[in-house]
């Protein structure tokens, strides 16, 4: 029998320490600033499987298109007509009165892609294969789901019979991963997909345009890109049917004879804080487009000045087409995107008294376009899970640029006051993230 010395003895019982600690679990040392003291100086985090690092490095280059907001639309064309010399409305009433309408929830979630081999599209990078979970919702249900027969059919119409080259191909919906938004408990919407569209890749610019006549004419709304052979396929009864057709869960589509019609019969429900907003396909005889239409909840400071000037224009008599219909869908617009929306009023209440900090960007428009960033990635948690403290730095650059690209925000003019509402936000962004993580941390030692 060999006799073992005590500093070998040592160094087995430690190398099986190791070994435990490794098994199941590893104490994550973490440097903490001063002014992050929330934050424990030992955190215990639970190795994650591989699963759990749902996002690829590799972009998702067939994204769901950016959607035009409606009531800057219909804005943009009133203003067009306002400074022409002759006022020619002639556009505008074509999109508002002579162009269908077919309109489905807008659903507060995440963009989600599926193609027709089954990969799973994140609105910015494609989700791992191994993944089971993205957004905290389980993939499951999705990965179970057939979409092959229903593209097939889509590219069918658009005239595609084999024969002709076709790139990627994918089915879009909304991931519920909100779930204690609105009435979605109710109708049994958390964790859910619901299709609302379908994007799909041409072999060129010509086909794409020649693909996307064909299926409108067929009951399709498409619309082209000018940058890529891309047709999107917004919702209306006959992409529902394909869905139905499929077994395939989606969002319930309702048809109007023109923009006028839907925004006059749907004011009311926008006005009952019962969802998000709308999301509509406007049918024009040569394309169609996208639109989105939301609730007061989202800050619209332009678009209700936007607005006003031009009821003013319109009562004062100075604009030529004196038609009464163009000033009730004016009010219309501006009765709901000024509608008092009990949320933003209660926190309204809990911020009185506060003095206010002057700031080069609206903290709360800040806020809802890093609510949007973050649902174009998987969320902070599963991040954190796979990298722990080391993709802090990483997440506050990726959101930044999110959050200043967003529309939306509508950043100061001047490359000065431009610079400071940008280093304003990063801090926003960086304050979020340093809370999330301490949140998590904080969760996994409740854990132990």
């Amino acid at each position: 029998r060999t006799r073992m010395s005590g500093s070998a003895l040592f160094a087995l019982l430690l190398a099986g320490h190791v070994m435990l600690a490794w098994n199941f679990q590893v104490s994550l040392p973490i440097r903490i600033s001063p002014s992050s003291r929330a934050v424990p100086t030992k955190v215990t985090a639970r190795v994650q499987p591989r699963s759990l690092t749902v996002c690829s490095a590799q972009k998702n280059d067939l994204q769901w298109p950016s959607v035009w907001n409606l009531p800057r639309q219909i804005c943009y064309l009133l203003t067009q007509a306002l400074e022409d010399e002759v006022q020619d409305f002639s556009h505008f009433r074509k999109f508002v009165f002579d162009s269908p309408v077919s309109c489905s929830e807008k659903l507060d979630g995440t963009n989600v892609g599926k193609t027709r081999d089954g990969t799973l599209l994140g609105r910015k990078l494609t989700i791992d294969d191994a993944t089971n979970q993205y957004q905290k919702c389980p993939l499951e249900p999705l990965r179970a789901l057939q979409t092959k027969g229903c593209i097939d059919d889509v590219l069918a119409l658009l005239g595609h019979d084999g024969t002709k080259k076709v790139g990627k191909s994918a089915l879009y919906g909304e991931l519920c991963c909100n779930s204690g938004l609105y009435t979605y408990q109710d109708r049994a919407l958390p964790k859910t997909w619901q299709l609302f569209g379908a994007v799909v890749e041409l072999q060129d610019m010509a086909t794409a345009e020649q693909a996307a006549c064909k299926a409108q004419s067929q009951g399709l709304l498409c619309t082209t890109s000018n940058e890529a052979p891309i047709v999107q396929i917004g919702s209306s009864p006959v992409l529902s049917n394909l869905f139905s057709k499929h077994g395939l869960p989606h969002i319930k589509t309702e048809e109007f004879a023109n923009v006028y019609e839907f925004i006059e019969q749907k004011k009311g429900w926008m006005m009952s804080e019962r969802g998000e907003g709308l999301v509509l396909s406007v049918g024009m005889e040569e394309d169609s487009a996208v639109y989105k239409w939301k609730i007061s909840r989202e800050p619209q400071e332009v678009t209700i000045a936007k607005l006003e000037s031009i009821i003013t224009r319109f009562k004062q008599g100075r604009i030529a087409d004196a038609d009464p219909k163009i000033l009730s869908l004016l009010d219309s617009l501006h009765a709901v995107a000024t509608h008092p929306d009990s949320e933003t009023i209660a926190r309204a209440e809990n911020k009185k008294g506060k003095q206010a900090k002057t700031r080069a960007v609206d903290a709360s428009k800040v806020r809802v376009a890093l609510q949007s960033a973050l649902t174009k990635f998987d969320s902070l948690d599963a991040t954190f899970s796979a990298r722990g403290q080391s993709a802090m730095a990483d997440l506050v650059k990726q959101l930044t640029q999110e959050v200043v690209s967003d529309t939306d925000l509508e950043l100061p003019a001047g490359e000065e006051k431009r610079a400071a509402a940008v280093k304003e936000v990063e801090g926003d962004v960086k304050r979020f993230v340093g809370q999330a993580f301490g949140q998590f941390c904080r969760r996994n030692e409740s854990k132990e």
